[in-house]
């Protein structure tokens, strides 16, 4: 693939994560994207359509070395040191995981990207004789390999893995999985959104449809009631910042929240806001979604838009204002972006 922009796009030289250091109380160590490595030819529909947004890469395939490393170049320059991974379970969905997770991971690993990765398509086996047994097993099999490869991130020594749909089920459930997991491969740094059962709580999306459409006021104020939730547990936890939602090409019944920059800050801005209790005093932010376009939540650069890069470039802004406010002037890196 030709690809219109350079890849020489960097905040800085960004070595892999041990999230254990941490030089600075407060410091904003993982920024991390929910990203979608699902992405094949027939994944993509324009008639009918099945993404309300365009990318500027075209109708990529997610196993393309040059997408990848675009990727990667423009999540820097957005200040995004980490991707969160998108991995299935599921036998079916194997014909794409394996060859383009390889692809991304091998890629990744190259270029000092970490990653981690979300367990989706588990609650098939909730109706299983065992269910803890059947995901444990799988994420066993199939994700445990990459867990010790240069890229993938390590919490207290531990590999990250998150739970996507945590709330479908319990405590009682996950604590199954989590032996059924560190009885074959050894401890493991677990997160999800449920409260209690995990080292770090966290969420894939802050979105609700309890709000009217584009009533960022009501999104904001719903994102503040969870983080002040995550808070009073006193646990390790992450917020996730978003910058819209519109799935109206994929579901029917959520309103849109079309994309939008002054209230993508102000969710960064609010996520970053509430003490996280990171046993190093750190801090944890993520984005939904790097590429989830299904559902028009992604900051990837879009043709839609008179300026395709003003979601990365907030949110390079915003990394850079909440790290620099507190050690020196700020200097955006997004000056340095060869579209500009």
């Amino acid at each position: 693939m030709n690809l219109r922009n350079g890849l020489i796009v960097l905040l800085a030289s960004v070595a892999f994560l041990s999230v254990s250091q941490c030089e600075e109380s407060g410091d904003l160590t993982v920024v991390g994207a929910m990203y979608h490595n699902w992405w094949v030819e027939s994944r993509w529909s324009d008639n009918p359509p099945n993404h309300p947004y365009e990318p500027v890469l075209g109708h990529y395939d997610s196993a393309d070395p040059d997408v990848i490393r675009q990727h990667i170049a423009w999540s820097r320059a957005a200040g995004i040191n980490t991707w969160v991974i998108d991995f299935w379970i599921t036998d079916r969905d194997q014909w794409w995981v394996d060859p383009n997770t390889q692809a991304v991971a091998d890629i990744c690993d190259q270029e000092g990207m970490n990653y981690f990765f979300l367990i989706d398509g588990w609650f098939e086996f909730l109706d299983a004789a065992d269910p803890a047994y059947e995901i444990a097993s799988r994420v066993n099999a199939l994700a445990a390999p990459y867990f010790n490869r240069p890229g993938y991130l390590h919490a207290d020594g531990k590999p990250v893995v998150f739970f996507w749909a945590a709330s479908w089920t319990n405590c009682t459930q996950f604590d199954a999985i989590r032996s059924g997991i560190e009885g074959t491969v050894g401890p493991v740094y677990m997160t999800g959104s449920l409260e209690g059962c995990f080292d770090l709580r966290m969420m894939y999306n802050s979105y609700t449809p309890a709000c009217a459409a584009n009533d960022y006021s009501c999104q904001l104020d719903h994102q503040s009631d969870i983080w002040r939730d995550y808070v009073d547990d006193g646990r390790p936890w992450a917020p996730t910042a978003i910058a819209g939602y519109n799935d109206t090409d994929v579901r029917e019944g959520n309103p849109v929240l079309d994309l939008n920059e002054d209230f993508f800050r102000r969710s960064i801005r609010n996520a970053l806001s509430f003490p996280q209790h990171h046993r190093d005093g750190a801090k944890w932010l993520f984005v939904c979604s790097w590429n989830e376009w299904h559902e028009g939540s992604q900051i990837e650069p879009s043709v839609d838009f008179p300026n395709p890069y003003f979601l990365i470039e907030a949110l390079g802004d915003e990394v850079t204002t909440y790290g620099t406010s507190r050690k020196h002037p700020p200097q955006s890196p997004m000056s340095q972006l060869p579209w500009r």
